[in-house]
Parts: structure tokens; C-alpha cells; sequence
């Protein structure tokens, strides 16, 4: 008699398997044997083995990785939506990170079961006392569960991108918004606005069909005549020449004025500035009148137009 290694029941000399636990007792022998003759061999050298031959799989480790990564960009992304749609990115937490789970658990089974099915390979293997030089009957099944794992790897990996793209994409372009609100300087009818050693303040503004009493320069405009009444001073210690002035509509494009007035009535070429000097002048523009305009003082500072409804 002898005492079965799995239930400790007494079971005969010759027996195969074990009558109490139904465990196949040639089975254990052979792993009693196998396990004598690797003890010789060191256990850090026998997980390596197992890592680089795949047995051991990293693969769930780094899915828990990715899912940790995922959820927290959901959930950024999330919070995002919340400040702009407000009850959206609820939704979108709620539902992106309940997705997101679900695909890092099936990339998880799908491993389990690969390790399950190596584990039946291996006992058939021990029971049957030989390696498969035939049919595996399991090889198929893992092949399909390994073109599963990399599709859903593959799928997830490329949600992540998405949102992560989104995210920078949105990030990127407020930032670029707010950069350009923050370099342009736009000021109003009346300020005084110092553009290095000049100074411009636009007294008023307003809309009209001729260009001048005198019937000499008078004529019919194109489209309307944009009078800007401007007060302009030199504040530097050397004489200044101006000589054209534009105007930006909403969409960005440029006009250049028509013709430049004194305050007197008379056209001038260009305005000339002594030091510490200061002149008014009227800016004319032949523009149309449905349009939202700004006198551009430089680069970055433009002064935002109100013009007089009633044409004179």
C-alpha cells in the first residue's frame, strides 16, 4: 500500500490513479521525478527561462499599466468636457472608463485562457508520457486567442492615441488663442494708445457718401467713405513721417486708406511730426459698410472702430 500525494487516502502499490480523488497518481510520480531532478537547478535561472521561452507572461502586467493610463486620460478628458458641456463629461467619464474596462478585462481573459490552455498542453503532454509530434489539439485555439490579444491590444492602444491627439489638438489650440489674445492689444474710440515715441487717439468716426465739399476732389465712393478723425503726437526728440494707415476687418484682410486729410480740409501725402508736436487729421476709407472694423496702430495693437450710424 501507499499513501496517494494528493488525498494522503491509501491506495495499492500498482494503482494509476487514486480512487478517493480520482488524481492520476503516474502523473504525480513523474513531477515527484521531475521536480528531484531540476531542485539541482537555481529558481531565479528557471523563471528566466520561463520569461524568455514566453511561458511567463508580462503581457497583464502591462495591460493593468495601460488601463491605470487610460482611465486617468478618460477621466482628464472628462473633467474637460465637464467645464465646457457640463453634464456631457459625466457621461463621457462614466461611460468612456465602463468601456475601457471591459476591453483591458477581455485582454486579461484572453491571456487566462492562453495560460490555461498551455497548462492543459503540458498535462497531456506528462499523461501521455511524450511530446506531440502530431496534431496539437490546442495549437489552433491559441493561435486565435494570440490574434485576438494583439487585435484588442492594437484597438486599445489606438483609443489611448485618439484621446490623447484630441486632447493635445484642444490643448494646443486654446493655448495658441490664448496666446493671441494675450499679444494683441485692441483699444477703443477715445483711448490713447502709444505705439513706441507715437501717440494715436481716435476722436470719431463715421460713415459717408462724399468724400469733400469741394467740388474739385469730390467724388462718388465705390463702396461708402469711412471717416476716422485721429489725433496723432510725436513724443520723441526727433521728427517722425507717417505715411499710409490701414484698417483690419473681422476676417483679417487689410485696407489701406483712400485719401488723408488735414484738419484744415487739405490732402495731405503723408503726415509729418515735429518733436513733442501734435496734429489732427481725417483718415479716409472707400470699404464696405456691413462690416466690423479696426484702425491698425502696429503689429499687435489695433484700435477697435465705432462708427456713426447716420451718413452723412
Amino acid at each position: 500500500m501507499k499513501k496517494c500525494p494528493y488525498c494522503a487516502e491509501e491506495v495499492q502499490d500498482e494503482a494509476i490513479k487514486c480512487k478517493h480523488c480520482g488524481q492520476f497518481l503516474s502523473h504525480a510520480t513523474s513531477n515527484e521525478v521531475t521536480a528531484t531532478s531540476t531542485d539541482s537547478t537555481p529558481k531565479g535561472r528557471s523563471e528566466l527561462g520561463d520569461f524568455f521561452s514566453f511561458r511567463l507572461m508580462a503581457s497583464p502586467v502591462l495591460i493593468k499599466i495601460i488601463y491605470s493610463i487610460g482611465a486617468a486620460v478618460l477621466t482628464v478628458a472628462g473633467i474637460e468636457i465637464c467645464i465646457e458641456k457640463g453634464p456631457m463629461g459625466v457621461l463621457f467619464i462614466v461611460l468612456g472608463n465602463l468601456l475601457w474596462r471591459i476591453i483591458c478585462e477581455g485582454m486579461i481573459l484572453l491571456f487566462s485562457v492562453h495560460e490555461i490552455l498551455s497548462s492543459i498542453e503540458n498535462e497531456l503532454k506528462h499523461l501521455q508520457g511524450e511530446v506531440f509530434h502530431g496534431a496539437n489539439p490546442t495549437l489552433k485555439v491559441k493561435k486565435g486567442l494570440g490574434l485576438g490579444i494583439i487585435f484588442l491590444v492594437t484597438f486599445a492602444l489606438g483609443i489611448i492615441g485618439i484621446i490623447i491627439n484630441q486632447y493635445s489638438n484642444k490643448r494646443s489650440e486654446s493655448a495658441t488663442n490664448s496666446a493671441k489674445a494675450t499679444e494683441n492689444k485692441t483699444y477703443k474710440e477715445g483711448d490713447t494708445v502709444s505705439v513706441g515715441y507715437t501717440s494715436y487717439t481716435v476722436l470719431e468716426s463715421y460713415w459717408s457718401n462724399n468724400l469733400s465739399n469741394t467740388q474739385s476732389i469730390s467724388k462718388k465712393p465705390d463702396a461708402m467713405y469711412l471717416f476716422v478723425k485721429l489725433t496723432i503726437r510725436n513724443d520723441s526728440t526727433l521728427p517722425s513721417t507717417i505715411s499710409s494707415f490701414k484698417l483690419i476687418d473681422e476676417k483679417g484682410a487689410e485696407i489701406i486708406e483712400k485719401t488723408l486729410f488735414s484738419h484744415d480740409g487739405s490732402i495731405l501725402e503723408f503726415v509729418s511730426l515735429n518733436p513733442k508736436v501734435q496734429e489732427s487729421v481725417y483718415i479716409v476709407f472707400d470699404i464696405p459698410i456691413n462690416h466690423k472694423y479696426k484702425l491698425k496702430a502696429s503689429e499687435d495693437t489695433f484700435i477697435e472702430l465705432s462708427p456713426k450710424s447716420n451718413i452723412r
